[in-house]
């Protein structure tokens, strides 16, 4: 089986109880979110995603590539 990647662009509330979801049934999800642009709040939303199982890109465009779904 081929496995499908969720991409979410921003990954606040909603992405943070969604994200590790579709993670945890052996889909591939990934997540941009604005904070990671700044140096003070980037450590914890990388955080918050790497708990959910989630991969920070650093750019939508890199998020979304090869994506079956996007939530924005």
């Amino acid at each position: 089986m081929t496995e499908s990647t969720i991409a979410f662009i921003g990954f606040g509330e909603a992405g943070g109880l969604l994200g590790g979801a579709p993670a945890a049934r052996r889909l591939r999800v990934t997540m941009y979110d604005r904070q990671l642009d700044d140096a003070q709040l980037a450590p914890a939303m990388r955080a918050k995603a790497a708990r959910a199982n989630v991969a920070a890109k650093a750019t939508p465009g890199d998020a979304i590539r090869d994506a079956r779904w996007i939530v924005s």
